[in-house]
């Protein structure tokens, strides 16, 4: 099987399109935060003597900037993941353009450099997402994720163009069916023989594996009204998330190194 490439979404986990509907998040925004858990995802990828690629929303690099500047400093590709997390299919041309050219410069300004890549919130998509990219100077993005077993996932190819490269997470086809092979709930659910199986039978290059960092520790916080199976698919096996990791071999490269 071939490496697989490290991709993280640096988000709180009120972000979480599963939760988002149903919290105030300008509360939660003081009560409970799960960035610190990048730092255990850095300190591992040092272990294994791998070079992620570290998508930051906006929102989060102008609170953390260090966090940011501390992902440079050792080494790993910093990406955008959008401003605040909102979904593309809600945003208009002019929501779009301005998601795009505010978050590009509050992640360019923290860590100094040029970023190329994004990845958009939830893997969302739009009609306008692609010319405010190239007109951002993005190279590629990593957005397509086609499952059949996922309520928003079902048919989710990016469109590409000339300019832009998208990068699909791995799927592998059985029968008529295609599901996610790794990243995100599907790498702390599903076990890693199986995991690793799906890998296997998967025929998209490079093989790329995503999470978030309130994929590594305690996420869910406060009382709410969250239906019970969205919390559990929430908080589902992220106890055991992080050691869980180190079953997996991951490539010495960002995901920016394997562009055309």
């Amino acid at each position: 099987m071939k490496d697989l490439v490290f991709t993280i979404d640096v988000e709180e986990w009120y972000h979480a399109e599963n939760l988002r509907p149903y919290l105030d998040t300008e509360t939660l925004k003081n009560k409970h935060t799960t960035i610190d858990y990048t730092y255990k995802v850095l300190d591992f990828l040092d272990e294994c003597d791998s070079k992620g690629t570290f998508f930051f929303l906006g929102c989060i690099a102008k609170v953390y900037p260090e966090l940011v500047r501390e992902v440079v400093n050792r080494g790993h590709e910093i990406a955008s993941h959008g401003l605040n997390h909102d979904l593309l299919w809600g945003m208009n041309e002019k929501q779009t353009n301005l998601d795009i050219e505010i978050s590009t410069k509050i992640i360019e300004d923290v860590s100094g450099i040029k970023i190329i890549g994004y990845r958009s919130p939830c893997f969302s998509q739009n009609e306008f997402i692609a010319d405010a990219l190239e007109q951002n100077g993005f190279k590629y993005s990593s957005m397509s994720i086609e499952s059949t077993f996922h309520d928003r996932y079902e048919a989710n190819k990016f469109n590409i163009t000339n300019k832009i490269q998208d990068f699909p997470m791995p799927v592998t086809e059985i029968g008529k069916f295609r599901i996610v092979s790794t990243g995100g709930g599907w790498f702390r659910f599903f076990s890693v023989g199986i995991q690793n199986w799906l890998l296997n039978h998967c025929n998209k290059d490079p093989l790329i594996f995503y999470c978030h960092p309130w994929d590594f520790g305690k996420n869910f916080w406060g009382d709410s009204k969250v239906p019970l199976i969205k919390k559990l698919r929430h908080t589902v096996g992220t106890k055991t998330a992080l050691n869980k990791l180190r079953h997996f071999k991951f490539g010495p490269k960002p995901l920016k190194s394997f562009l055309d």
